[in-house]
């Protein structure tokens, strides 16, 4: 999906793609992207869950560096902005110990089935 790093996203763009591809789900890393270092707004987010819901794809936010906004740039994970079909990812070990990864989701009961399968948790080192 397009992203420039000093606008933002393409919302037009964006809803052509997904309204042609129908993907089943979208990855989206909501706070300081990685390559571009980019933050989505609360309007894109919020976009992205209509446009979750006019289209039927699921959304996964890996929201690992929401701590790490100012009180000025915070905005609502997209779980919170109404979005049924998110699941929620936060690794907030890459701030305190980046050597351990303790990772934490949330998902909605109609998810349990199909999140079953990755809900064994690890502690690995190097």
């Amino acid at each position: 999906m397009p992203l420039d790093p000093f606008n933002g996203i393409d919302l037009c763009a964006w809803e052509r793609i997904l309204k042609k591809e129908r993907p089943g789900a979208v990855y989206v890393v909501t706070s300081f992207q990685n390559p571009t270092g980019y933050s989505y707004t609360s309007a894109e987010l919020a976009a992205i869950v209509e446009w979750s819901q006019r289209y039927g794809f699921g959304i996964i936010e890996d929201d690992w560096g929401s701590e790490m906004l100012s009180n000025s740039e915070f905005r609502p994970s997209m779980r919170v902005l109404g979005g049924d079909a998110v699941f929620y990812v936060n690794s907030f070990t890459k701030k305190l110990l980046p050597s351990i990864r303790i990772d934490t989701y949330y998902r909605y009961e109609i998810m349990i089935n199909e999140t079953s399968l990755i809900s064994s948790g690890g502690i690995y080192g190097n």
